[in-house]
């Protein structure tokens, strides 16, 4: 089997597992209030996959994107070093994997990288694989990430949800004061 074939491949089964996550994370909040192992497991596969993807296809260049190799190396490094502290810092933030993995939600973190993103692990993840991509100069890589982050965007909007209906006013309340994505926290009321 060709190597193209073989990306095509675990694209294909990134893609499925993607839905799958989706979907089961969406009927899980709806119907348990929580998310199961299965679901969990399944996400971190998700993860993974499309990290070895966007890696895959930056170290290979696919798609080769016109950039200089100074630009791409210093856009690189800087998403990278920065997207992997936000990483971090957010998982810093949680009291243990259980928590970081979404089995636990009783507590709303709010402090360190949660004041400048309600969603740091995710967002560094994407600066991250950015920085990959533009350090491999690969528009397919590039392209990788915005796959990450449609589907990024919909679970949080689920999650969102389950967080409100989970603690009320003061996840609302959270909302109002902290970027969803990255930026200027507001001043807490």
């Amino acid at each position: 089997m060709s190597a193209g074939a073989i990306f095509g491949a675990v694209l294909v089964a990134t893609l499925a597992l993607a839905a799958y996550c989706l979907w089961a994370v969406h009927h899980e909040y709806e119907t348990h209030r929580k998310l199961s192992m299965t679901t969990v497991a399944a996400a971190w596969a998700f993860h993974l996959l499309h990290g070895v993807l966007t890696c895959q296809a930056a170290w290979s260049s696919s798609w080769p994107l016109p950039v200089g190799r100074i630009l791409s190396l210093a856009a690189g490094i800087a998403l990278l070093v920065q997207g992997m502290g936000l990483v971090l810092a957010g998982a810093v933030g949680l009291s243990s994997f259980r928590q970081l993995s979404g089995l636990r939600d009783e507590t709303l973190v709010r402090t360190g990288a949660y004041r400048l993103s309600r969603n740091p692990l995710s967002v560094g993840w994407a600066m991250a694989l950015l920085g990959v991509g533009a350090l491999g100069r690969s528009g397919l890589a590039i392209a990788l990430v915005a796959l990450y982050w449609i589907t990024f965007r919909v679970y949080v909007t689920l999650e969102e949800r389950h967080l409100e209906r989970l603690h009320g006013d003061d996840y609302r309340r959270y909302k109002t004061d902290t970027p969803r994505y990255l930026g200027i926290p507001r001043r807490p009321r």
